[in-house]
């Protein structure tokens, strides 16, 4: 699989903020539907009642403040009730009179695990809970390497159209599990395979610097950097 198709070196330094959704508002013994999409349609309709937890609510207005002041130029996400409403929360909180716009886009799309049994999403969900984060993510590859290879092009595809769009700007992602560990692999020059050994964490957004003529530089934690950029060597680590 060509991972090279992705771009990275636009003509004027580029920012781009990775986002992963947050967590959907959904009755804990519907679980395993949940994850193997079958709530989608009760979700879009508030079948539960708010979308986000009020946690992920929270963390979400408080991404969007931490991007306050960086004029972004848009966000892009998935047209699903849990991206899309954890958008619209950032897209609030970073914009002054207007919200930032939001670009809706469904290539910007999670992983088919339609193909799980109950036994084996719990014989999974105990390998993540006992120290392997991943376990869903590289089970999903093994078994449905269609479905992979055609998240990943779409991926690409939505990726560089938005950056030949926003060239020299600012602007982010809110993105499902699976985009969120896959444009890091890519962007460190990595085969998407290798999104498998990556774990960020919910509420920590990966803040991508591109440049025309090196290697992209991927900052995790540093919101206070955005906006306070150090002057001495070494000043950000401090």
């Amino acid at each position: 699989m060509n991972s090279d198709a992705l771009s990275i070196h636009p003509d004027k330094v580029t920012e781009v903020f990775l986002i992963l959704h947050e967590r959907a508002h959904r009755p804990p013994e519907l679980e395993y539907e949940y994850m193997t999409g079958q709530l989608r349609q009760q979700l879009e309709e508030k079948a539960f009642g708010q979308e986000l937890t009020r946690v992920g609510a929270r963390r979400a207005r408080k991404i969007g403040k931490h991007l306050h002041e960086l004029n972004l130029a848009c966000i892009v996400t998935e047209n699903f009730s849990t991206p899309r409403v954890t958008a619209r929360f950032i897209a609030k909180a970073a914009g002054d009179e207007k919200p930032i716009p939001i670009i809706l886009d469904d290539r910007i799309c999670e992983s088919d695990l339609s193909y799980l049994t109950r036994e084996r999403f719990q014989q999974l969900g105990q390998a993540e809970k006992t120290g392997d984060p991943n376990a869903t993510v590289r089970d999903w590859m093994e078994h449905c390497p269609k479905n992979f290879a055609d998240l990943v092009s779409k991926h690409i595809t939505v990726w560089n159209e938005i950056l030949d769009n926003h060239t020299g700007q600012r602007f982010a992602y809110v993105l499902h599990v699976e985009g969120m560990l896959l444009y890091p692999a890519l962007l460190l020059g990595l085969p998407p395979e290798k999104m498998a050994c990556l774990h960020i964490s919910r509420a920590h957004p990966i803040h991508v610097r591109l440049y025309s003529n090196r290697s992209p530089l991927l900052s995790l934690g540093d919101e206070e950097y955005w906006k306070n950029q150090p002057l001495t060597i070494f000043g950000q680590y401090g």
